[in-house]
Parts: C-alpha cells; sequence; structure tokens
C-alpha cells in the first residue's frame, strides 16, 4: 500500500507459477538478483545471498522481466485494500505463531545458559527427596508452590543451610529416579507448625527452599539410586559423573 500510495505503479501476477525471485534492476546496465526481500529486516539483518550482474546478462534479465510485465495486472489501492480485509483474519493468526515462537526461543535460550551454568562448576549441587512414596501431594505440593521441602526430623539438616541462591537444586522420587531440577532463589526457610503457606499445612516444622524449575519430567525420569536420605550435598568429586549424566539426560529435553 506505501509504494501505490506513493505514485509507484505496482502489478501482479493472476496466474501461473508463483512468482518468488527477487530481482533488482537499474536501467539496462546494471541489476541484482538476490534471495533479499526489499525490506530493512532483510536488507540489514537477515543472512541472505545475492549477485550482481552487469552486460549482457542485465539485457536477458530485463527481457525476462517484460515480459512477466505484459503479462501481469495493475494492483490498485482498492484491490490491495480487498486483499487485506481478505486476510485480516490470517494476518492475525501469523502474528500471534510468531510470537509464540519468538517466546519459545527466548525461554529454550535462557533454559540452555541456565543449565549450563548449573553444571559447569558455578554452583553446588544437592538432592532433595519428593517424598513420592508417603504422599504425591507433598510432591506436587513441592513442584507447584516452587520450594525443595523436608520435615523434621530427617538426616543431614545442615546440608539445607548451606543451600545458596544459584545452586542447583535435584528432585529424586523414590524408586524411580531425578524428576525435576531447578536453581536456588532464596536461603532456607524454617516455617512451624500451623504457619501460612507451608507445602503441607501440618506435620512437624517444614524446611524449605524456594526454586525456579527448569525441568520437572515425572513420566521421564533420571534413572538413579539415591542413598537413604532427604537432602543431601552430592557437590563433591565423588558425584561427578552423576552431574555429567545429569547434564547429558537434561539436555535432551531442550
Amino acid at each position: 500500500m506505501a509504494l501505490i500510495d506513493a505514485g509507484v505503479e505496482c502489478r501482479y501476477l493472476f496466474e501461473g507459477p508463483r512468482l518468488h525471485a527477487k530481482a533488482y534492476v537499474f536501467g539496462s546496465e546494471s541489476a541484482i538478483v538476490t534471495s533479499a526481500n526489499l525490506t530493512w529486516k532483510a536488507l540489514d539483518n537477515n543472512l541472505e545471498v545475492g549477485v550482481r550482474l552487469s552486460g549482457v546478462a542485465v539485457k536477458q534479465l530485463v527481457s525476462w522481466f517484460d515480459k512477466l510485465w505484459d503479462a501481469s495486472e495493475v494492483l490498485d489501492s482498492e484491490q490491495a485494500t480487498t486483499w487485506l480485509q481478505e486476510t485480516q483474519a490470517e494476518r492475525e493468526e501469523l502474528s500471534i505463531l510468531q510470537k509464540s515462537f519468538e517466546r519459545r526461543s527466548a525461554l529454550h535460550t535462557g533454559r540452555t545458559k541456565k543449565l549450563q551454568n548449573l553444571f559447569e562448576g558455578k554452583s553446588r549441587l544437592f538432592v532433595c527427596n519428593t517424598n513420592r512414596r508417603n504422599s504425591l501431594n507433598d510432591e506436587k505440593g513441592m513442584h507447584d508452590l516452587g520450594y525443595a521441602a523436608a520435615w523434621e526430623t530427617f538426616h543431614y539438616p545442615t546440608h539445607m543451610d548451606r543451600v545458596e541462591v544459584g545452586d542447583t537444586i535435584c528432585m529424586y522420587a523414590k524408586g524411580e529416579g531425578i524428576i525435576g531440577i531447578g536453581r536456588a532463589t532464596g536461603p532456607v526457610e524454617k516455617l512451624e507448625r500451623g504457619a501460612r503457606d507451608r507445602v503441607t499445612p501440618d506435620g512437624e516444622r517444614e524446611w524449605r527452599i524456594p526454586i525456579e524449575w527448569l525441568f520437572w519430567e515425572a513420566d521421564r525420569p533420571f534413572r538413579w539410586k539415591s542413598p537413604n536420605a532427604t537432602f543431601f550435598d552430592v557437590s563433591g568429586d565423588k558425584y561427578e559423573v552423576l552431574r555429567e549424566d545429569l547434564k547429558r539426560h537434561f539436555s535432551k529435553s531442550l
């Protein structure tokens, strides 16, 4: 529409194969044949390819172009407006799909970077039992509320005190394997019985660590038999193989 409104004569081919070529002809002495559309994005940002022509090749290109031009019909603003109205719904749907793709792409990039940081020695690694064998609701609550939690008394409570922001937390479902992985967004919190916003409303004092989940795949666990502990540190050298195996497993989900 902008070209038409500016007084540029525009034409279209109604029949025949779809015209996808991009050829820019400058008089009879120079031309460019390229994959790039005549847009700022194509010319400034995209990776395109093209060749500059001169001499006889330009004359041959002009002859080819003239044949197409003679077979085409004039595109005026009325026809262009009609097409815009007829394709409004499809263009809106395409816009939604493009924005969705951009969001997924950004999320994928962010998750990839975070996963690399988690396993490249930039954070410590801990494992938390989801308590699945005793209560699926406990596991679901941890996932939905974003916490790795335990309840007194349990082995190695000092390990939860060690957790700092950015540390990696793996969620272990006994008998299944590691089903979730995330990063700590804060230190351990300790909530007494009856406190508001607990993962479980009743029971012993609740120890919990706020988590940003990167993966949670209950139906595709990383098969591993955890020691009989509720929450423990696996940052040492003896767990290096575990960390490498975890990285490979969850990288497949990206």
